[in-house]
Formats: C-alpha cells, sequence, structure tokens
C-alpha cells in the first residue's frame, strides 16, 4: 500500500489569484522569501491518469507545453525517479535561465504524485544561462470514481539574479494557468 502524506509542513493561507477554463491559481506567502507560492488546480473529464504520467515523463516534451521553456531534455532516469535538464525564455532585458530537476514518482491505483527538487549542482553550469538554485515542486492527479481526473500543481522557487515585481507577480499567477492549460493540450494530444 503506497501512503500519501502532505509535502509541507507548514499551514499556508492561500488567496484565490486568478481562474480561467475552469482552473483556479492561489497564491500565499512563504516565510523567509521574497517570491510567494503558488498552487493551480482543475478538473478534467478527458483523459487517464496512465496518460498523466506518460506526459509528466516524457521530458524531451516538456517544451511544446511548458511556459518558456525553450528545451527540456532528459539526464538520467531511474526506477521512479528521473533527472531533467530545462532552459526558459526570459522577456528582455531579464536573463535566460535553467533548471536542473529531481522528480520522484509515487502512484497508487488512482494517485499519482510527482515531487520535483532543483538540484543546481547535479551538472556544470552554462554561463549563457542563469542557473535557478532553488525550486520545490508537487503534481497531484488522482482519478475519481467518475472518471474525471483533478489535478493539482504547487510550487515554489526563486529563480535567481534580478526579477522585475511584474515578472515575478506573472509567474505565481498567469504562468500556472498556462503550464495547466499546456498539460490538458499535450494529454489531448497523447488521447488522439
Amino acid at each position: 500500500m503506497v501512503s500519501f502524506t502532505i509535502i509541507s509542513s507548514t499551514n499556508h493561507t492561500w488567496k484565490k489569484v486568478n481562474s480561467e477554463d475552469n482552473i483556479i491559481v492561489y497564491n500565499c506567502e512563504v516565510e523567509g522569501s521574497k517570491f510567494k507560492k503558488s498552487k493551480v488546480e482543475t478538473t478534467i473529464n478527458f483523459s487517464k491518469l496512465k496518460n498523466a504520467e506518460i506526459v509528466l515523463k516524457d521530458v524531451s516534451k516538456y517544451k511544446n507545453w511548458q511556459p518558456n521553456c525553450s528545451s527540456s531534455k532528459l539526464i538520467k532516469a531511474e526506477v521512479n525517479k528521473i533527472y531533467s535538464y530545462l532552459t526558459f525564455d526570459a522577456p528582455w532585458p531579464v536573463s535566460d535561465r535553467d533548471l536542473i530537476l529531481e522528480s520522484t514518482f509515487i502512484k497508487s491505483e488512482n494517485k499519482l504524485m510527482m515531487k520535483t527538487t532543483c538540484k543546481p549542482n547535479f551538472i556544470k553550469k552554462d554561463d549563457d544561462f542563469v542557473r535557478i538554485t532553488y525550486g520545490e515542486g508537487l503534481w497531484e492527479i488522482e482519478q475519481k470514481n467518475d472518471g474525471n481526473l483533478m489535478i493539482r500543481n504547487t510550487n515554489h522557487s526563486s529563480p535567481g539574479g534580478n526579477i522585475p515585481a511584474w515578472l515575478s507577480s506573472s509567474a505565481v499567477e498567469d504562468m500556472p494557468i498556462e503550464t495547466i492549460q499546456g498539460f490538458k493540450k499535450a494529454l489531448r494530444e497523447l488521447e488522439n
């Protein structure tokens, strides 16, 4: 039997900040960080849990559905863990970013979790990018009895370097919606 536990040990006061297409985004303050934590939730009625797992494990296609992701490649794969390298385009005058993620998968019959942790020193730094040194995320996907998929993605990161306030706000208010829209599009493409 697989046990699903809450990753965060602190209580957060979530505030709804955006919604579109049945996708709802919440933010909360994080003590000691100038960047907010985001949570985005939606329910879809057209896919299966196994397809969600396929999309999340296919790192090479992240660039097709994650906002501003310009490249994505798998570095290493283990039984229930993958390491990926991603690059992101940033609007001028902000420097482009790169990110190394360790993604751990936990699944049961009707639930899938992918916990992501930033691993900035896993591979040599590329001087063309500002390396993102802190990030934690959690995808939680559950196949409900009615067949619908409940999807929740929680994320907190520090993009490093100087980030304008408007870009920081967009990262925790608009980009979560774009991420879920992209994820849904990738699922639809898999269904066809």
